[in-house]
């Protein structure tokens, strides 16, 4: 069975728990709430809920459909996910072709909450896939974008919660100007390199070096395809060709090819982190959207030979 039947068989379980929902619902009124939230927002993964949470106070639950150190590439949805989508407020995703569950679950409910869909009003590049053609939605990638993002999840969050409308807002003004920096400090940091290509492990940045006139040469297009040896082979010779002695690897993948390609042209692997899942123990520690791109940039900077 695909992903996708897999998926479709948990939306029609979805439909038949959706009965038992609004009992639940009913249920719960008469039960003594189970936090001192007011609303609660469910991203479907890491950067959308880490951005909310900047937006919204303390008295706002944000949660993610997508646990904690798992890819979103990877995840499928259970039946009881229909439950978590039941109690939200707000549900925060890209677009319905990139998390295809969503729409799936939000239609197995008989009163589906607000959604906003953060790539809405951006032209997405397309790849080939087989012989499909999807959209690249790696669009928190790049900083400019994300602005773009923090937009229309402050729009959303007004439009359920009027009476906080100053707060969205100032909120949002201090995201965005932290955005405006980290494209500053990467157009700066890449301004002046030796190389402005790199190879990396999939195609998740090609939206950041659209952004900063790099090119990506990506292992493979799609995470869960391993590459062919001819195109570890290519790779070799590609760079070589281009002087390329730094090979990035995503930290929550297998490293291997990309391991073979370094040892094959006498170079090293460096984490560029797509910032797609961060492990519970990162967030523990601190680590947030800014800083593992802030670390991305600087093992660029490393990569590309690219001066202070």
């Amino acid at each position: 069975m695909s992903r996708a039947q897999r998926i479709a068989v948990v939306a029609a379980i979805a439909v038949v728990l959706a009965a038992s929902v609004s009992a639940l619902a009913l249920q719960a009124l008469q039960a003594p709430p189970a936090s001192s939230a007011r609303l609660t927002v469910i991203a479907s993964f890491y950067p959308l809920a880490a951005l909310t949470s900047r937006l919204v106070g303390s008295d706002v639950a944000v949660g993610t459909l997508v646990p904690a150190g798992v890819e979103p590439h990877d995840w499928e949805p259970s039946p009881g996910d229909v439950q978590r989508l039941a109690n939200a407020d707000l549900v925060v995703y890209i677009h319905p072709e990139f998390e295809t569950y969503v729409p799936d679950l939000l239609a197995a409910l008989p009163t589906p909450p607000p959604t906003v869909v953060t790539s809405e009003g951006l032209e997405l590049l397309r790849r080939q896939h087989g012989a499909t053609i999807e959209i690249d939605p790696h669009i928190w990638l790049d900083p400019v974008l994300v602005r773009h993002q923090v937009r229309l999840l402050r729009d959303a969050l007004i439009h359920i919660d009027p009476a906080f409308e100053a707060d969205y807002r100032a909120r949002a003004a201090l995201v965005d100007s932290d955005l405006v920096d980290l494209d500053a400090d990467i157009q700066a940091s890449l301004s002046d390199c030796a190389i402005r290509t790199f190879i990396a492990s999939h195609a998740a940045f090609t939206y950041f070096a659209a952004r900063y006139n790099l090119t990506l040469e990506p292992i493979t297009a799609n995470p869960d395809i391993e590459p062919t040896p001819t195109r570890i082979r290519e790779l070799i010779v590609f760079a070589r060709a281009n002087g390329i002695t730094v090979i990035y690897m995503e930290p929550l993948r297998a490293s291997g090819p990309a391991q073979v390609i370094a040892e094959e042209i006498g170079g090293t692997t460096l984490p560029l982190d797509p910032v797609e899942a961060l492990s519970a123990s990162d967030q523990v520690a601190g680590r947030t959207y800014f800083s593992v791109m802030r670390d991305n940039l600087a093992n660029l900077v490393v990569g590309l030979r690219c001066s202070p």
